[in-house]
């Protein structure tokens, strides 16, 4: 798990801005989420959940709703 955790903050030093990623396990990435928080890096996990975390609300470039968030469109036929 240290080396996930490393490996993100790199991709983050090296000026990502989005980071998709596929976990190795649910637990142990709350210092890489952390730090991306804190450099306004949007992680978006994929296969799972990451223990410890609410989503939208811990992480992405924002926290929390925005007074521009709603609820998506239908798609148009």
């Amino acid at each position: 798990m240290q080396q996930e955790n490393s490996d993100i903050k790199g991709m983050i030093d090296k000026g990502a801005k989005a980071i998709i990623f596929s976990p190795i396990n649910s637990t142990g990435l709350g210092e890489a989420i952390a730090y991306a928080k804190q450099k306004k890096v949007a992680m978006i996990p994929v296969d799972r959940n990451i223990t410890g975390v609410k989503g939208c609300e811990d992480v992405g470039p924002r926290s929390g709703p925005t007074s521009s968030s709603r609820a998506a469109a239908p798609p148009t036929r």
